[in-house]
């Protein structure tokens, strides 16, 4: 999570310095917060993942020579 800010803050060409955009970066404890409340989803009674929870590998790697994308 921190370094998707770093990437994000270092390619934005903001001009602060490097102190300046750390002291706006999240802690530790915000993204603990933020993980807390965005993945308050209702589980299953077994403990397994919910649907929307992780991404298929079948989603990911098609067997078909042809993209996806051309549907």
């Amino acid at each position: 999570m921190k370094a998707v800010f770093w990437w994000c803050h270092a390619h934005s060409g903001d001009a602060r310095t490097a102190r300046e955009k750390l002291a706006t970066m999240p802690t530790d404890a915000d993204i603990d917060f933020l993980f807390s409340v965005y993945s308050a989803s209702p589980s299953r009674e077994d403990g397994g993942p919910e649907w929307g929870d992780r991404a298929v590998w079948e989603d990911l790697h098609h067997r078909d020579p042809y993209p996806f994308w051309l549907d």
